[in-house]
């Protein structure tokens, strides 16, 4: 299983509906999300280990070449935008 894969399956834990892991990966690569996935991009950002995060944001670069410093700013962003009171995001 994917870093990617594991995201999902952690931040769909509590919910009925599951974040695919394709909707996810544009969610952290974009910083954008839909209203829907709020919860679900909430219980990933105050819930997954940093480690998860950090092989996510791996996986982003490696398959999208994206910066790692640019999926840490949308976590950033997006725990803002949720309000995560988790204190790595602060």
């Amino acid at each position: 299983m994917t870093p990617l894969a594991r995201a999902a399956a952690t931040a769909s834990v509590s919910y009925k509906t599951p974040i695919a892991g394709t909707t996810l990966k544009k969610v952290l690569a974009t910083g954008k999300m839909p209203a829907k996935y709020i919860p679900h991009v909430h219980a990933l950002l105050d819930d997954a280990p940093v480690s998860l995060l950090a092989a996510v944001a791996e996986q982003l670069h490696d398959e999208m070449d994206i910066s790692r410093d640019a999926v840490w700013k949308n976590y950033r962003s997006l725990a803002r935008e949720v309000k995560s009171k988790r204190g790595i995001w602060e």
